[in-house]
């Protein structure tokens, strides 16, 4: 005999878990979570960069500490070219002769 039973999956923040959990007055059980990406913001000047929208994506690093420079790496979300610009100069008083800077025009796409 095969049974089935219906499952629904669903996501909650956790605000709304602290809600549900202190309407039940007990912790939930095997609380699973997945994250996703509910905004984007730009690292420079805090733009929020809508959905849909383009923007630049951005690595800067250096190769200076041999196998460990991986931790050099920092990627960044530009909301536009004179956000960008300010990237660019600090890549530029960049310290470093194994610096690298990697620039790309992105579509954001949070669905």
């Amino acid at each position: 005999m095969r049974v089935e039973e219906r499952l629904i999956s669903a996501y909650y923040t956790e605000a709304e878990v602290k809600q549900i959990e202190e309407l039940l007055g007990k912790k939930l059980p095997h609380k699973f979570t997945k994250s996703i990406e509910t905004m984007c913001k730009c690292d420079i000047c805090d733009k929020v960069i809508d959905d849909g929208k383009k923007f630049i994506h951005v690595l800067i690093g250096h190769y200076d500490w041999g196998n460990d420079s991986i931790e050099s790496q920092q990627w960044l979300d530009i909301c536009c070219e004179a956000c960008l610009k300010t990237v660019y100069q600090n890549f530029i008083d960049m310290k470093s002769d194994t610096k690298y800077i990697n620039i790309n025009y992105e579509r954001l796409d949070l669905r």
